[in-house]
């Protein structure tokens, strides 16, 4: 597994009951992460989804559950706890576990490029499969922070892909040394370089590699089951994830969540230019990171100004 991105930690969210639970670092709750589709109107700004799982801010009662965000913000550093209702979440009409929430626009958030996803094609084309490394960044509630979020690293491999049905959810599952807390969390996938031999495209273990891509969102750990099982809830060391491309699909389709974008532009268009200049100069930050952002899940080089 080559060195993790440094700013890929910088996506993450902690997920807590309570804005108290959140300033405190309570040992509860899960984890998710921010991730950013640009404007129709102006592709340097950026449309910022936080993205967890549903069990994780939707009790089985329908009831709320950990609908504090914590973030890290970008000038300080700090752990933010950001309050936001049940009712602000959008889940798919299909079984996928997926929960997601479009942010205000005028945080200025970290956010990952939804180019990175690792959708149908691009799993086709760079031949993703059984036995790629995978890594997850999450919240391990082992581990409570009061100032900073510090989001673990676990790594693994996929076990089984194409997806398969957990729970009648369509699912990868991946080896990875999961821990409680992790619901919600992003799993990437790395691949390594490869070669023509004979004829046929052969990874290699080399120092090479592409990636990462999002490959899908941390569901549940897959306990032992069947007779010889151990007694209690014991973990097999499989983790059921839900593609990206769920993810992906939901957040471009749904007709209520492009509604809502549409809404957020027209807003902000409709606000006189002289209010609207002041506010971009002030998030200019935030504009030239995600266009980095974009240029990078590209693979292009900035364009000069």
């Amino acid at each position: 597994m080559p060195r993790i991105p440094p700013d890929a930690s910088l996506f993450c969210i902690y997920l807590f009951n309570s804005l108290s639970d959140a300033r405190l670092g309570a040992h509860s709750g899960g984890c998710g992460f921010f991730i950013g589709l640009p404007w129709e109107s102006d592709q340097s700004r950026a449309h910022v989804y936080a993205v967890t799982n549903d069990h994780v801010v939707r009790a089985a009662d329908g009831g709320s559950k950990a609908t504090v965000i914590r973030f890290t913000d970008r000038n300080a550093g700090l752990a933010v706890p950001h309050q936001t209702q049940l009712s602000e979440w959008r889940f798919p009409n299909v079984r996928s576990d997926l929960a997601i929430r479009l942010m205000e626009s005028n945080l200025d958030l970290h956010t990952e490029h939804i180019k990175v996803i690792a959708d149908d094609e691009t799993i086709r084309s760079h031949d993703i499969g059984t036995g790629d490394e995978v890594f997850s960044l999450g919240r391990s509630v082992d581990i409570g922070e009061s100032v900073k979020n510090h989001p673990v690293a676990r790594f693994g491999n996929v076990a089984i892909m194409p997806e398969v049905l957990v729970d009648q959810i369509p699912s990868y599952v991946v080896e990875m040394r999961s821990r409680t807390g992790f619901s919600g969390s992003p799993v990437y996938v790395y691949i390594p370089g490869a070669k023509e031999v004979l004829g046929r495209s052969v990874k290699l273990t080399a120092h090479k590699f592409y990636g990462p891509w999002l490959l899908g969102v941390h569901a549940k750990q897959l306990p032992i089951i069947g007779p010889q099982a151990p007694p209690g809830n014991i973990g097999s060391g499989m983790c059921a994830i839900v593609p990206a491309k769920i993810l992906k699909e939901f957040i471009m389709n749904d007709r209520l969540i492009q509604e809502e974008r549409r809404e957020v532009e027209r807003a902000w268009n409709s606000r006189p230019h002289a209010i609207k200049e002041t506010q971009e100069s002030s998030n200019q930050g935030h504009k030239e990171a995600f266009t980095s952002l974009l240029n990078a899940a590209a693979k292009t080089k900035p364009q000069a100004d």
